[in-house]
């Protein structure tokens, strides 16, 4: 058998034999993503009792092993039927030259008996719920010709109703492609070839407003996917923000406006965005500011007590749904948007703090950004 390699499998010669611990694992797509399967071995107890047979373990329902099986016949396992199809089993097999032994097992269940095979095709959603990487772990993996993709389906009937073209929308947004590079980084990928910023224009979604929309799937990665588009469905209703300076628009204490910042800030506009600042700073360091850039303020704001947030809503006209507040501190600003229940939405801070309280607040401030982060927060 010659050199095993991730993404160019192994070609398989004369008497073969699984001689190390290969381990490696599969991979299989989130919603609408491409899928990627990988064949991975258990650690042979000795080459010489493997030269004669290789056990495969595969998943037994009927798309996953013919998929599985179609994995092991590119690499050079067995030869199956020229009409086996997407519905191949192991019963398909035509030339098996290696004795090669295929093993069915419930799809959940392959990546525990690893140890009792020589190698496994696994589906990237049970390899890491398994703890496996699919993408350091694989010796080989589906490639960019795969015809299986994860899609989503609803009742027939059911198709051009809001709140599933909502969903479908945020799916092939922009935001759950970085997601999945971010997250899974390969071993799950989108298969959307222009995502878009998550939202469908023929959709009412004030009228959305209050609904729920269920949808069944696998915890990892699916479900972690579709948190992703509840982020995006959730935001659409916001049309104002509440801004924070210091650290926020700017750096502590400075009265320059950041060109990415200004360009960011012209984008909310156009989008009819209603904007007004809110800060804790005194007001000959909050209107100068705020009146360079023509927007409404409030001062001494005294976050993260809410009582300004409400005046901030008032002035701008909206329902409490339709806000959410822009800071850099957790204490003050996330703190702030949470008592007064609207979104908090942290960016990281753009320069050093000049104030001592906030100095002190930053090292408290530190256990929780890691909570914050290990609760699926993120930052603008």
């Amino acid at each position: 058998m010659s050199k095993i390699t991730r993404r160019n499998f192994l070609k398989v010669s004369g008497v073969a034999a699984a001689a190390a611990a290969l381990t490696a694992c599969g991979g299989s797509s989130s919603t609408a993503s491409s899928a990627a399967s990988g064949a991975a071995s258990s650690e042979a107890a000795s080459t010489a009792a493997k030269l004669d047979k290789i056990k495969v373990a595969v998943p037994n329902d009927t798309t996953n092993e013919a998929r599985a099986l179609t994995l092991l016949e590119k690499n050079g396992f067995f030869k199956l039927k020229a009409d086996a199809g997407l519905t191949a089993t192991k019963n398909d097999i035509e030339e098996n030259p290696l004795n090669v032994t295929v093993d069915e097992v419930e799809a959940a269940q392959v990546p525990n008996v690893l140890q009792d095979e020589d190698y496994a095709v696994i589906n990237s959603n049970y390899a890491i719920s398994a703890g496996l990487n699919p993408m350091t772990d694989a010796l080989a993996m589906e490639d960019g010709s795969s015809a299986y993709v994860n899609i989503l389906v609803c009742k027939d009937g059911n198709q051009e109703e809001p709140k599933i073209k909502a969903l479908a929308a945020a799916l092939q947004s922009q935001k759950v492609k970085d997601f999945m590079d971010e997250t899974y980084k390969g071993s799950v990928v989108s298969v959307v070839e222009n995502p878009t910023d998550g939202y469908d224009s023929t959709v009412d979604y004030d009228a959305l407003n209050g609904q729920t929309v269920s949808c069944a799937a696998t915890p990892a990665p699916h479900c972690e996917v579709l948190e992703v588009c509840k982020e995006i469905l959730a935001a659409k209703g916001i049309t104002a923000l509440v801004l924070d300076i210091d650290n926020t628009l700017t750096a502590d204490r400075s009265q320059e406006l950041p060109e990415e910042v200004a360009a960011w800030l012209a984008i909310m506009r156009k989008a009819g965005v209603k904007l007004t600042i809110v800060s804790n700073g005194a007001e000959k360091r909050v209107r100068p500011f705020a009146e360079k850039l023509g927007l409404a303020y409030l001062y001494r704001a005294a976050k993260p007590l809410p009582f300004a947030l409400m005046v901030a809503q008032h002035r701008m006209g909206v329902k409490h749904r339709q806000m959410a507040m822009v800071g850099d501190q957790l204490y003050a600003d996330r703190m702030a948007a949470a008592l007064y229940g609207i979104p908090g939405l942290m960016v990281i801070p753009r320069g050093p703090d000049l104030g001592a309280q906030v100095v002190l607040k930053r090292k408290w401030e530190k256990k929780h950004w890691q909570e914050y982060y290990d609760r699926g927060g993120k930052t603008l």
